[in-house]
Formats: C-alpha cells, structure tokens, sequence
C-alpha cells in the first residue's frame, strides 16, 4: 500500500489557495531528504521544529511576540537577533523543513492550518508582465492593508526595471517557481521582516513598511529579486548553503539595491564596516555591502564588466563561496598580481577604507556614486580608527586579536619632536594566523604614500626616517586573511 509520503512529491497548501496565495512544496525522497539536512544543521527535522518555525513566521500574536517590528533601525541597543531584514533565509528554512518525507498527511494539514490561520484573503490583483501582485485593502488587520493603487503600480515598475536589468546584464532572468510563468508578490504584515522570498514561494513585502516608508521600494524589491537570480545560478536549487554564507547572499542582495537604484534599503549596511573594521566579512551579512561594491567597481575593466556576473557563474559550479571569489579574482587581475586572492583583496579594500576610494574603478570613476538611504540622504560612511599620540623616546605596544579578513587600524600621530628620528614598527603574529600589513603615510589628514608588504603573512618588521614635512602620521593596518590570529603590534620612535 503506498504510502502518504510516497504519492505526494509536490503539493500546493490548499488552503492558503483559497486566499488567493501559492505556496508549493516539493516532497523529497528519503535520500534526498538526508543529504539536505546533513548540508544544513538548521533545517528543522521534526514535525514539531516545522511547526514551531512556521508559527513563528506567520502565527501573528507568536511573531509580534518574538520578533518585534521594527520600523526603523534602532540607534542604540541590540535589534532583537530574530528580526532581520529579509527573512529569505527564514522563509527557505521552513520551505525545506516542508519538504520532510516523513511528515504525514495530518500534520501537513496542521501545519498549513497555522501558516494559513492570519493570512489575509488577497482579493486584489495587478498582472505586469512578469509578476502577478496581489494586495489587500479589507483585512480586520490594518497592518496587512494597502489602500493606495499607486504603490502597487510603482512596485509592479520597480520589480520589471531590476528584471530587466539582472537578465540583460547577467545573462539570466531570476528564477520563476516550478510550474509557474510568473514571480507571484504578496503585501501584508510580515512582522519580521521587510522583505522575503522562497525558492518555490513568492515574494512577500511588508504592508507597513511600503505604506510608510516610501524609501524601502525600490531597493528592497531589487533585493528580494535578486535572490531570486541566485537561485538561478544555483543557490539553493543546486547547492545548499550552510555555515557563514550570508555574507554572500545577503551582502551581495545589498549590492543589488546599489546597482539597480544607487540606493539602499536601511543605511546600517553601508556604515557598519566602517564604524566596526574589526567585524569579518565572513560574518558580515548585509554589513558585507560595501566590500561587494569594492569587488565591483575595483575589478571593472570598463562600464560594462560587472564582475559579479562571473561570480555567479563559477558560484553555481560547486557553491563554494569562497573559491567562486578567488578565482574570479584570479581570472581577473594579471598574472602574478599581488592582489589575484580574496584575502590579498581584501588588504587592498583595508587600504581603500582609509583613503576614501572603496567604490572608484581602476580608472578613477564612480559608478555609485551618492548613494542614499531610504529618506534620500547621501551615505557618508566614515571609518573609525584608534589614534595613537607618539612623540620621540615612546614605546607603543599592544597583543590583541584580528578576525578573519577584518582589519585593526592604528592612526601613529607623530609629535613634532620625531622629526629626523627614526619610527619603527613590528609585527609579531601568532604561528597558526595569517595576517596582511598595510602602512599609509599622511600629512594632515591627506594621503602621501602607500606600503603593501605582501610577502608577509605572519611576522611583520619596517622601519623609517620621520620627515614631517612629508608626512605628520603613519597609519598601521593589521588585516586577518583566511584565519587571522593574535599578534603583538610593537611602535617605537628613537
């Protein structure tokens, strides 16, 4: 006799149907379904992990509980860890939880009924000619409700623009679910997110924020989209990300906001590498934005190399974030270069944080320039960086650590009396790290020169004669590679 699991391998939620929203799951086997949650140890596994993750999502009075709405980035104190952004993360966890073999029949429909219980009923479309959009003007919950057309209509616009863009420039247009011919866009009160989307699902947008923070449109749309130009190149519909990967497919999701409408979503993202250095890239996530602007306009070779494409590309071979980067920068800078590796790039972006031109191509243009946030301001990160006051005759040491591919910056503020004397650095790193150095020159806040030591990797020595009438400060960078490490930094002036 067959079995629930064994006549079912792609099922739509009926009941969410009737509500005029699609949402489908495709049953694995029992193999299928092994090697996808040994890929990823935070797919929910049981019944009751399922169901608590989809209570979580969409059970209103649970996520206003747990995941409180945020309509602004809070400036002090700690955004509470489940509210985030974009839930595609999230929405993907419990898609792939759904697609369990073993879950029967009973507690699909159990599941489904609390996924179902606080969705509104969309009773109104608008077809463009990619997406169907579906809103709501009638919900007992004001949150879910849209009343004005004209957001609709100019969400419909911006979604076809980032369309439209992605398939010219990337080659590929973002994926469309199984069996549909059209990406399907829902308005209501996602609570935890702004934005969110699914490989087999469609795209959900926050009413709230699209009513009330008219800034949030067009980058979050290219966002959600994005994601979905991903799974194209295999993100999730190929390869099953794990560990530390949003630095990739968010941050890389913030980028598309820069790229299609020169503005972003929350302005956080554009400031956090530069008010925290320290952070890793590795565990960045959105914050990873303006190293992927970097990694654009720096290895662009005219208007037209976006290298993000090839990115995508050697992505969807293996997944392997890390050497789809490498070698996309192997391939793209000359022979021999001493910036063709991720982690010597990314010295280089260390370098480029301190001078200001993190977002110039090689040539000296600005692809993104003035980029805003969602009230139209012009973003003016500004990196923050410890000051050390040294005068002739002082030592300067500290031992402390530098995270993977993060920088520790030491701005030397040279006294007048060093003049003629000699500042000396060393480095001492642990035998298990990997480290990049970088020393700028400065007079009054201008840069002079640049010194990139590439050759080392773990100790570290140099040493100068101080010209003031040159240069009145001399910037050290500590830069984790691959893995970082503890090292000790020693200056002195004699």
């Amino acid at each position: 006799m067959k079995r629930y699991e064994d006549e079912i391998k792609f099922y739509q939620l009926e009941r969410l149907a009737k509500k005029e929203m699609k949402m489908q799951v495709r049953v694995l086997d029992k193999k299928e379904w092994r090697n996808l949650v040994l890929a990823d140890p935070k797919i929910p596994r049981s019944y009751s992990q399922v169901r608590r993750l989809a209570k979580m999502i969409y059970d209103r009075k649970v996520r206003k509980t747990f995941l409180p709405f945020k309509r602004k980035w809070p400036k002090f104190g700690v955004l509470n860890p489940w509210w985030e952004e974009c839930a595609e993360s999230v929405y993907s966890l419990l898609n792939m939880g759904l697609q369990n073999p073993f879950l029967n029949a009973n507690q699909r429909q159990a599941i489904e009924s609390d996924i179902d219980a606080d969705m509104p009923t969309f009773e109104h479309t608008k077809d463009t000619t990619h997406f169907t959009l579906h809103w709501t003007d009638s919900s007992a919950d004001a949150s879910d409700n849209i009343s004005d057309d004209a957001i609709i209509n100019d969400t419909g616009d911006y979604l076809e623009i980032a369309w439209d863009k992605y398939n010219s420039v990337f080659g590929r247009a973002p994926y469309v679910p199984s069996g549909s011919t059209e990406i399907d866009v829902y308005f209501y009160d996602l609570s935890t997110a702004i934005g969110a989307t699914s490989q087999e699902g469609g795209i959900d947008l926050d009413a709230s924020w699209w009513n009330n923070t008219p800034g949030v449109r067009q980058p979050t749309s290219a966002h959600e989209l994005f994601h979905r130009l991903q799974y194209e190149f295999g993100y999730r519909r190929l390869h099953t990300p794990s560990g530390n990967y949003k630095w990739f497919s968010e941050g890389t999701a913030s980028w598309s906001e820069v790229f299609v409408w020169n503005r972003v979503s929350l302005d956080y993202k554009m400031h956090e590498v530069f008010n925290t250095p320290d952070t890793s890239l590795l565990t960045a996530s959105y914050k990873a934005l303006p190293f992927w602007i970097f990694f654009d306009t720096r290895q662009r070779d005219d208007p037209n190399d976006i290298p993000l494409v090839r990115m995508l590309q050697e992505y969807e071979i293996d997944g392997d974030i890390v050497r789809s980067a490498n070698d996309t920068i192997f391939d793209d800078w000359p022979p021999n270069n001493v910036y063709n590796q991720l982690d010597s790039l990314f010295a280089l972006f260390s370098r480029e944080r301190r001078i200001g031109s993190w977002e110039q191509t090689p040539t000296g243009g600005h692809p993104y320039r003035n980029i805003l946030d969602s009230d139209d301001n012009v973003i003016s990160p500004t990196l923050q960086i410890l000051d050390v006051n040294i005068s002739f005759g002082d030592t300067y040491s500290v031992t402390t650590t530098v995270n993977p591919l993060a920088s520790d910056y030491y701005n030397f503020i040279l006294d007048p009396n060093t003049a003629g004397k000699t500042i000396a650095i060393s480095v001492d790193g642990s035998s298990v790290g990997d480290f990049s150095f970088y020393i700028i020159l400065e007079k009054d806040g201008r840069f002079k020169k640049a010194i990139y030591p590439w050759f080392s990797e773990e100790d570290y020595g140099y040493s100068e004669t101080i010209d003031l009438d040159f240069a009145n400060a001399l910037i050290q960078i500590v830069s984790g590679r691959m893995n970082g490490g503890t090292y000790t930094l020693t200056t002195t002036v004699t």
